[in-house]
């Protein structure tokens, strides 16, 4: 990493062993979500309108009992397997079958219970009356590094 980095103990290194920015603040439920956030810290970023983009939409969600209800269920219903890795390995053509079986077992259940909490979520009334496809478009917004 940079020296820059390792100076200010953003990532765990030998010098300061566990004792890092992004240990402190990494909760994330996947390792996807984990490399995410190391990439944001590592490289930051510095268009001002996306900043507050992004903030917005933490906010947002946060704000609402019912979208961090329903976005936690998500991020579970993915666990156990890490599909980003999977998507590279098929892409390079180095999936086996299995892992590809898996994978498109994953991605269904990932749709039918993005469907349901869809329907939950209008159900409950989530985000003061906000339709899911304006939370969708919050999310984007979370996670887009553009």
């Amino acid at each position: 990493p940079p020296a820059t980095l390792l100076a200010l103990d953003v990532f765990p290194s030998r010098r300061n062993g566990s004792d890092s920015l992004f240990m402190l603040v990494n909760r994330s439920m996947t390792s996807c979500g984990a490399r995410r956030l190391r990439s944001w810290l590592a490289a930051p970023m510095c268009d001002l309108a996306r900043i507050n983009a992004r903030q917005h939409a933490i906010q947002s969600i946060a704000s609402d009992k019912v979208s961090r209800k329903l976005l936690k269920a998500f991020l579970q219903q993915g666990q156990g397997s890490d599909i980003e890795v999977t998507m590279t390995r098929l892409i390079a053509g180095r999936c086996s079958y299995n892992e590809y079986r898996t994978f498109l077992e994953k991605i269904s259940a990932l749709r039918t219970k993005a469907e349901t909490l869809a329907m939950e979520y209008n159900d409950e009334g989530g985000a003061e009356g906000q339709p899911m496809s304006q939370i969708e478009s919050l999310l984007t917004d979370l996670i887009s590094d553009s």
